[in-house]
């Protein structure tokens, strides 16, 4: 019997309860796109995200066609997305205001209905820029054929890679560059101050983190203040959030290259110019313009909305924390709960807290056209293994995929899918990831290549690539598999090919 489910993204850790309610919601989408049967594998906390495949590249090409011949109605999705975004960071700011320990469990359920619909209007409006992206680039493909077309009219010499690129910078800050600039202006305190600055030269983090307080209280108060405000910004799903001493290390790390990072800033601006040129030598009307402005308006809305999950799962942790106590189970069992059992819990309804552990260790869930089915041990791994394509894995020499920043580099690869693994990377290495998240940006700073298995030219590695000006390759499908740590390779992020040399 063919096998019609295909894995599209392998992740580290998740947020389970909420990735189970958003599997559910793509299994009865409808136009632009079309229903998608969803799931997911559990396995020791390495996740699995399954569908059919069928399904998905269907869904992909209709939503793909919706941006070419509905660019209006794109631009009010994508208002939307924005708005919902932000309406669920409003939310988990108050969820993290609330003393939550005096609060009775009907309280808290109240806190939890309210915080999880506001989570759910945020992510499941993304489903519509995920599926048209994250397979095969639908969307940036179409979008790429028509600029191809519109530079051959206008004569521009400029490849069409290169102007999707420009193209794509975006007019917003992302939380994690609004980091850096603050970051910055710390780094200029440190170095106008004689004392503030050879204490950093010299000493530790722990050591300035001891003598802060009272040698330089005013310093320690605005550090205080930038760690609050950004110590979540690579919690993903589960955490950890960030700690003081992070923040200083970055100040230490980060003080020699005030200038680079200075002019980096500056170069954003510059490209922001050539931009706006470029937009207006092509010379579209209103409907072209907004196609072109497509890739920038869905990174700035990605990265809002990523942002506001990994915001609002730093929240839910304050709650989850607070429901695990009341419940006296742990709070990841809290987090393989689906949504109606921790309602049923809260409300002494549900009993079968052992069927949590079976979860955690080997599960698969599954929705189709609405109706879920959760399988656990032996009968999820046999389910499994009937429905789910295992790709093969080729020797080959040489891998293709979609340049998401041009340039040519040589170097020795790191495969790292987890924060655990980033001691690995060395300055210079090219970085291998099935698919890179924020936890990995310390390993990201010091690639020379970045290469992953998935995404398109709106992934997060493909963003982060622009923004710092690493060369980069996405969507090369194997070549975590295929690669292993210090095999020597070329990557030709102008032509989308990694070569293993050694």
């Amino acid at each position: 019997m063919e096998k019609k489910w295909f894995v599209w993204e392998k992740i580290r850790r998740i947020f389970p309860m909420q990735t189970l309610d958003f599997l559910a919601y793509m299994s009865t989408f409808s136009a632009p796109g079309r229903p998608i049967a969803s799931g997911i594998k559990f396995e020791d906390k390495s996740i699995e995200l399954i569908s059919v495949e069928k399904e998905f590249l269907e869904c992909g090409r209709q939503v793909a066609e919706s941006v070419i011949l509905d660019p209006k109605g794109l631009e009010g999705y994508l208002d939307e997305m924005d708005k919902k975004a932000k309406a669920y960071f409003g939310v988990a700011e108050g969820v993290l205001a609330l003393g939550l320990a005096g609060k009775s469990k009907e309280e808290l359920l109240q806190i939890f209905e309210k915080m999880y619909s506001a989570y759910t209007a945020s992510h499941t409006s993304g489903l519509l820029s995920m599926v048209s992206e994250f397979r095969e680039e639908f969307a940036s493909n179409k979008i790429m054929e028509l600029l191809s077309k519109k530079l051959a009219e206008k004569k521009l010499d400029i490849s069409a890679p290169k102007a999707f690129a420009l193209l794509s910078q975006m007019h917003s800050e992302s939380i994690l560059a609004e980091e850096r600039r603050a970051q910055l202006e710390l780094i200029e305190k440190v170095l106008h101050d004689v004392a503030l600055k050879k204490m950093f030269e010299e000493k530790g983090v722990d050591e300035i983190q001891k003598q802060l307080p009272n040698g330089f209280p005013e310093f320690n108060r605005l550090l205080t203040g930038h760690w609050q405000k950004y110590q979540w910004i690579f919690f993903m799903y589960e955490g950890p959030a960030l700690e003081k001493g992070y923040f200083i290390k970055q100040i230490k790390e980060n003080m020699p290259a005030v200038d680079s990072i200075k002019e980096e800033f500056k170069q954003n601006k510059r490209i922001l110019g050539l931009q706006e040129k470029l937009l207006e030598r092509l010379d579209g009307g209103q409907n072209e313009r907004i196609i072109f402005s497509f890739p920038r308006r869905l990174i700035e809305t990605k990265a809002l909305r990523k942002d506001a999950m990994y915001f609002g799962c730093f929240a839910f942790e304050k709650l989850f924390s607070e429901i695990a106590k009341r419940l006296g189970i742990t709070l990841d069992e809290v987090r393989y709960m689906q949504r109606q059992e921790l309602v049923d819990a809260l409300q002494g309804k549900f009993k079968d807290f052992a069927v949590l552990k079976e979860r955690i260790k080997y599960s698969v869930f599954f929705a189709v056209n609405g109706k879920r089915t959760f399988l656990v041990g032996e009968d999820a791994r046999k389910w499994y293994k009937a429905n789910v394509k295992v790709e093969a894995v080729s020797n080959a020499k040489e891998l293709k995929g979609t340049p998401a920043f041009p340039g040519f580099v040589k170097g020795r690869v790191k495969v790292i899918n987890h924060p655990n693994e980033i001691f690995k990377m060395n300055k210079g290495d090219v970085l291998v990831s099935h698919a890179t998240n924020p936890n990995l940006l310390p390993a990201m700073g010091m690639a020379a290549a970045i290469v992953t298995d998935i995404g398109g030219l709106t992934c997060h590695a493909a963003i982060v690539s622009r923004e710092f000006r690493i060369p980069c390759i996405v969507g090369t499908k194997i070549a975590t598999q295929v690669l292993k740590d210090d095999d020597l390779v070329e990557v030709d992020a102008e032509k989308g090919i990694v070569k293993k040399i050694g």
